[in-house]
């Protein structure tokens, strides 16, 4: 049965301000470990996840919190073959905007299409999302998103979700947040971002977070020098 380790480490970590600055502080938390579990062929998650790094962020409750966690953004794709319409169901547990968030999914495989780049499969999922404010009371919302997916490579493409949260439902208050992803490679010459199918980009993403542009960490566009920009 077919296997892989799969690692996450942060590089570096920015959200815009000023909603972003929370985010930032959040994720502080957690930026100096390291984490890895073991996924098979259909993304599901097999091992416990790994933490290493410093004791005093591994021992946190956020750090501790990472022990369950899925780092492959909860991907889940059908574990025998299926065709256009078929459904299946994943419950996991993600880190996202600081917390950890369990999500319980249906999943379809909407379509399979033959593009000019190669065959696509559209992956759709829906589902409820819960998380602990600190308090340890329970926010409930919904996920809805798309997964592309290159079918000749057998690898993702982009990824994209809206999430909702019911804040208070008396008051109708509620928070969203859109996800874009969008899945690359690093070419041979160690630099060169390429597409998961090995394919260059029409248009290269950009590398937002980038420490070799900006060493002392300042990767803002606003604050890097213009011949950087």
């Amino acid at each position: 049965k077919r296997s892989c380790l799969l690692s996450h480490s942060y590089r570096n970590y920015e959200a815009e301000p000023p909603a972003g600055e929370g985010l930032e502080r959040d994720e502080k938390q957690v930026a100096a470990l390291a984490t890895s579990h073991r996924i098979d062929a259909s993304g599901l998650r097999t091992t416990e996840t790994a933490v290493v790094g410093p004791a005093e962020a591994a021992e946190s409750p956020a750090g501790k919190a990472l022990a369950g966690v899925d780092r492959f953004f909860c991907i889940r794709l059908p574990a025998e073959p299926v065709g256009e319409g078929a459904t299946w169901q994943d419950v996991c547990r993600q880190r996202q905007g600081g917390v950890i968030v369990t999500r319980d999914l249906t999943w379809q495989l909407a379509k399979i299409e033959d593009t000019k780049e190669g065959t696509r499969a559209e992956l759709q999922y829906a589902g409820s999302v819960a998380k602990q404010d600190n308090k340890g009371e329970w926010i409930r919302g919904q996920v809805k998103g798309a997964l592309y997916f290159w079918v000749d490579a057998g690898e993702p493409h982009m990824m994209r979700e809206r999430m909702q949260f019911v804040l208070n439902a008396g008051k109708s208050l509620s928070s969203g947040t859109d996800l874009r992803v969008q899945f690359t490679k690093v070419a041979d010459d160690g630099e060169t971002l390429i597409r998961t199918d090995g394919k260059p980009f029409e248009h290269p993403p950009t590398v937002l977070n980038d420490p070799r542009k900006a060493p002392n960490g300042d990767t803002r566009d606003a604050e890097l020098p213009a011949k950087q920009r």
